[in-house]
C-alpha cells in the first residue's frame, strides 16, 4: 500500500478527513439553509449514524450548529472562509478513531471533485512537510540526550557499500 496517497500515511484518518470535508462542503453549498442527515447521506453515501456522529463532533468543536428551527438539521457555525482544514483535522483528533474503523471496509464516499482535490492538495503538502521536517533529525541526537555532549563527527556511511559486520 502506497502511504503517500493518505494524509500522514493513515488511510482511516484520510477517509475521515474526506468525509468531514464533504459534509462541510454540502452545508456550505446549501447555506444559509440547513441540511438534514438524510440529505447528507444521499450526497455523501455514508450511513446516517456515522454522519450524525461526525456532525455531533463538529458541533462540539464549534464548526457546526443544530438548526434551531428544524430538528435534526445542521448548519455551519460561521463563515466558510473562517473554517480551515486545520479545524477539521483537530476535530478528527478529538474523536476516538475506533468509532470509525468500519469506514475502511465501507465503499468510498461520493465526494465532489472539489473535495477530492482540496484534500489531495493538503495531503501532498502535509506529507512533504513532514518528510522535510523529519529529514532534519538524525539519530545521533540520541547520543546528545544521554551524554549531554555533541557526538564526534563521523565519516558519512553509505549503507549500500558497508558490510554488515563492520557496523558492529
Amino acid at each position: 500500500m502506497d502511504t503517500d496517497h493518505y494524509i500522514l500515511g493513515d488511510a482511516l484518518l484520510h477517509k475521515r478527513l474526506c468525509i468531514t470535508s464533504g459534509i462541510l462542503a454540502e452545508l456550505m453549498l446549501r447555506a444559509p439553509r440547513s441540511v438534514s442527515i438524510a440529505a447528507l447521506e444521499d450526497a455523501i453515501g455514508c450511513p446516517a449514524k456515522q454522519l450524525e456522529r461526525i456532525c455531533q463532533n463538529l458541533w462540539r468543536n464549534g464548526l457546526l450548529q443544530p438548526d434551531p428551527a428544524i430538528d435534526g438539521n445542521w448548519m455551519l457555525a460561521g463563515s466558510p472562509s473562517d473554517i480551515t482544514l486545520e479545524h477539521l483535522f483537530r476535530s478528527l483528533l478529538s474523536e476516538p478513531a475506533d468509532a470509525s474503523r468500519h469506514l475502511l471496509m465501507a465503499p468510498p464516499a461520493h465526494l465532489s471533485p472539489d473535495v477530492d482535490l482540496l484534500v489531495m492538495q493538503a495531503t501532498v503538502g502535509v506529507n512533504e512537510g513532514v518528510f522535510r521536517h523529519l529529514r532534519r533529525f538524525s539519530i545521533d541526537r540520541l547520543l546528545m540526550g544521554s551524554s549531554g555532549m555533541l557526538p564526534a563527527r563521523r565519516k558519512e556511511v553509505r549503507f549500500e557499500e558497508t558490510p554488515a559486520a563492520s557496523l558492529n
